[in-house]
């Protein structure tokens, strides 16, 4: 390695002086994402300069987010907790990390001090912890899928009349983003020339727990292709509800 790319430091320490750290403007520039390696994991020094680092980044280039190769979902006990929520240090580094990570106690200083520094006013006001990384430490979806959004169940289907029904179900619980109805019904493609089953979501206003819908009834349309089935899919935080928990009702027009 050349001599040019070695900077040599005063000290590790996150709370010292950081004129030695005066050279990394120049490095970073206008660059709004900075990546910030190791030679080893699991060694105290790595994770003090880390921290170091990243106090300079927050404090002379206003950076917002600390991202860390842990658990996406894992992550979100310690962005709470950074962000002022309740809750032990030592059980966020055991809960919101992953890859054995949470025990090592130098990661904890780097949370503290940004738990410490949020409701400061002259600080970027959205600095918070993430994880980036796949959850279950690469070997489990467990943790993603019990942040699923649960969606209600079905309830009925009501005939109002020759060709109208009445769809009805349990209130959404956790106030979700989305709310769908999902119809699955005969369609007819002009292209194919053939009536067959389609399935269409259709969006619910929120709080409602019906909708009237209209059966399709062409003579037309084979027996196997004639049923009509409904359930209802909610979205959360970007999370759709467990599609393998979809129990739809259904009715022959």
């Amino acid at each position: 390695m050349s001599t040019k790319a070695v900077r040599l430091l005063r000290t590790l320490g996150p709370e010292r002086p950081q004129e030695d750290l005066a050279w990394l403007d120049e490095a970073i520039g206008d660059a709004r994402v900075v990546a910030i390696g190791e030679n080893a994991h699991s060694n105290r020094e790595s994770y003090q300069l880390c921290h170091r680092l990243t106090r300079y980044l927050v404090e002379q280039h206003g950076f917002g987010a600390y991202a860390m190769e842990s658990g996406f979902v894992e992550g979100w006990p310690a962005d709470d907790w950074v962000s002022g929520g309740q809750g032990r240090p030592g059980h966020v580094l055991a809960n919101g990390m992953t890859s054995l990570m949470g025990p090592w106690t130098e990661l904890r200083a780097p949370l503290e001090w940004m738990r410490q520094h949020n409701p400061d006013a002259a600080m970027p006001p959205d600095r918070g912890s993430y994880g980036i990384d796949l959850s279950g430490s690469n070997i489990s979806p467990l943790p993603g899928l019990d942040v699923m959004p649960k969606a209600p169940a079905m309830t009925s289907i009501d005939r109002l009349g020759a060709n109208t029904v009445r769809v009805t179900w349990k209130p959404a619980a956790d106030h979700p983003d989305q709310v769908l109805l999902m119809e699955r019904k005969p369609f007819y493609s002009s292209e194919i020339g053939l009536w067959h089953p389609y399935t269409f979501r259709h969006d619910v206003q929120v709080g409602a727990t019906s909708m009237d819908r209209k059966l399709e009834r062409d003579s037309d349309i084979p027996p196997a292709a004639r049923t009509h089935a409904y359930w209802i899919r909610v979205v959360k935080d970007g999370f759709v509800s467990d599609l393998r928990a979809e129990k739809p009702l259904t009715i022959e027009p």
